[in-house]
């Protein structure tokens, strides 16, 4: 409900559907004469008041360009700054105001915005006025001048326009944009989606402002942005405008000093299953601090139980060795000394009632003692225990020192830090429905400018970027219509040009990413060889099939990959005759995300291959014995 109600202000449809019941209710003669009612407007006297021929002119500029236009040529651009720049008017009225120019630009197209844009109220300029709206004013008004400023962004005469009235530089107003792109208001997810796309629209092909925008510190807003907001508008409208940041490399380093590349992994999708569940098996109390904190209650109380059913057995074991001296009669150095089978026996019996103990107080807890966690044993016993002539009282604290010492093995898996852990997501948008294709595809768009430096493509491709960007290239290829069958013809592929575009940055980034073995692996084993193959064979544009052909020619250099390739029907051009095989850490590496896969069999049977084996595991034939001296 709170996303539907931020994003009406923006819905023109909704709008006029609102001002049209208003509109058929009214009986005023003059509300459809543009003139009186902006004379109404001015001077706030007539037949109306100011907020009913407000009401109505907006009912008008949504009424299409003709009427738009009209109201241009009549001067309600000015009228309305005018409005909004009052400090009598009401709040109201300046929303309605902000409303029409909105309706102006949406309706008169490049014209219409030119004109907003070179509007003028009394001092002060239009953008000027746009501007203290974005910065001082709330609800349905931010959102209407974020949105105007947006528009007037994007077309180039009023782009030029606006600008002009700028001095050609951002200035003070780069940080105002930073300040809306790192708020996290959940009511302002509409107002930082449309000031990224207009600082965006600024500073494509104008060098001097991308620059601005980086030393003002613009990317280090954005990566705030990115980690707050749960909205996929937001989102995806601040990755757009990293991405054009990032075509300076000024940007690189500040990115990557503050965790940018874990952030644009984790904005592609969710890591593999197989990784997912064993973080969660193994580092649970890093990813769940709530259920470490019970863990580590019940491990304490397992631990009370078992020292205090630990000092029970000892002096239970202490009086039944008191009662048999008492009926045999020996001497004082006799029965100072016990015999070796009475010690044995006791201690076997502290040793099964310790293990029954322990499993009991587990039972009880309704939980299994912690990982690494072992037993306390009669070896670890016999490391502590007294020496023969000891005394009785250290005897007696003997089954003590087992159970306090194995504190340390009950301690679970070894400490982590949780930004290290793939399945935790570090930015604010979830993994799942809410995650347009779109919104992922800019971030691999990032990705694809970072990946041109070495190290940077090394980081993304440990956070498995290559795993998440194949299902994110099938989706791609899903949102048009795919390939159909014509007059009996092969299949073709047929690509709308956003599809192209989008495609584009994701082959892009994999195509840096294949130029190691274990990435080479992990896109052909999750199916990507098809769609690589069909947008090679059948896409015109230069720079997509360059980026898919690459790729093909980097994951046909894996011999593991051989048989995937041919059941794809890789074309021939690409077949390696000396492909590269994984060596041993690669493999161990893939083995977690890919359990099933024939590589753990193919890992043994090298480790477990005699020196001079054959493959078959059949010995060498020996080498050749050295011909005999020719005779003299």
């Amino acid at each position: 409900m709170t996303s539907k109600a931020a994003a009406e202000p923006l819905d023109p449809v909704a709008i006029k559907a609102q001002h049209t019941i208003f509109y058929q209710a009214n009986t005023s003669d003059i509300k459809d004469d543009i003139v009186q009612l902006l004379g109404v407007v001015k001077t706030g006297t007539g037949p109306l008041t100011r907020s009913e021929a407000l009401f109505l002119l907006s009912y008008h500029a949504f009424s299409g360009e003709d009427r738009a236009t009209e109201l241009i040529n009549n001067g309600a651009v000015n009228t309305c700054f005018g409005i909004i720049d009052a400090a009598e008017a009401a709040a109201p009225d300046k929303t309605i105001c902000a409303g029409i120019l909105l309706a102006l630009c949406t309706s008169g197209g490049e014209e219409a915005c030119e004109a907003v844009v070179k509007g003028r109220s009394g001092g002060n300029t239009a953008p000027v006025v746009l501007h203290a709206l974005l910065r001082d004013a709330r609800d349905k008004m931010r959102v209407y001048a974020a949105r105007v400023l947006r528009l007037v962004a994007e077309q180039p005469a009023s782009r030029s326009a606006l600008l002009k009235a700028m001095e050609q530089k951002l200035g003070g107003n780069c940080a105002l944009y930073c300040g809306v792109l790192s708020t996290n208001a959940l009511s302002e997810y509409v107002t930082v989606a449309q000031v990224a796309g207009a600082v965006t629209a600024l500073i494509v092909g104008r060098d001097d402002l991308r620059d601005e925008a980086i030393q003002g510190n613009m990317v280090e807003a954005i990566l705030t942005g990115l980690r707050l907001h749960k909205a996929d508008s937001p989102v995806r409208g601040l990755l757009a405008l990293l991405e054009a940041l990032l075509g300076d490399k000024g940007a690189w380093g500040r990115l990557v000093a503050r965790g940018g590349i874990p952030l644009l992994v984790d904005l592609l999708g969710p890591p593999p299953g197989p990784v997912t569940e064993w973080e969660g098996a193994r580092y649970r109390h890093v990813i769940d601090p709530a259920w470490a904190e019970e863990q580590d209650r019940k491990r304490l109380e397992w631990l009370r139980l078992e020292e205090e059913r630990v000092r029970a057995a000892a002096a239970a074991n202490g009086a039944s060795a008191g009662n048999q001296s008492s009926r045999v009669h020996r001497s004082p150095s006799r029965l100072a000394k016990p015999s070796r089978s009475l010690k044995q026996a006791e201690s076997s019996k502290t040793d099964v009632g310790r293990d029954e103990g322990g499993e009991a107080a587990a039972q009880v807890l309704n939980v299994s003692p912690p990982r690494g966690a072992q037993r306390p044993t009669s070896t670890a016993g016999a490391k502590e225990a007294p020496k023969e002539g000891a005394e009785e009282e250290g005897a007696g604290a003997a089954p003590l020192l087992p159970v306090l010492g194995a504190l340390d093995q009950m301690l679970p898996a070894p400490a982590r830090q949780r930004s290290d852990l793939l399945s935790v997501n570090s930015a604010g948008l979830k993994w799942g429905a809410l995650a347009g294709v779109q919104t992922r595809v800019y971030a691999a768009g990032c990705l694809y400018l970072l990946a041109q430096d070495a190290e940077h493509m090394a980081a993304a491709g440990k956070r498995l970027a290559a795993s998440r960007l194949v299902p994110l290239l099938q989706q791609v290829l899903e949102l048009g219509e795919g390939g159909k069958k014509k007059g009996g013809k092969k299949k073709g592929l047929t690509l709308t040009p956003e599809q192209t575009q989008l495609l584009v940055r994701v082959t892009g980034a994999l195509k840096f990413l294949s130029l190691v073995n274990v990435n080479r692996y992990r896109i052909a084993k999750l199916g990507a060889t098809p769609s690589l193959i069909a947008i090679y064979e059948n896409v015109s544009h230069t720079l997509l099939r360059r980026n898919a052909q690459v790729v093909l020619s980097n994951i046909a250099m894996l011999a593991e990959n051989g048989q995937l390739l041919l059941d794809a029907k890789l074309p021939e051009e690409f077949l390696v005759a000396l492909p590269l095989r994984l060596n041993a850490e690669e493999t161990e590496e893939l083995l977690l995300e890919f359990p099933d896969a024939p590589l753990g069999a193919k890992a043994a049977a090298a480790a477990a291959k005699p020196p001079g084996a054959t493959p078959a595991g059949q010995a060498m034939p020996a080498a050749p014995a050295p011909p005999a001296p020719a005779a003299s």
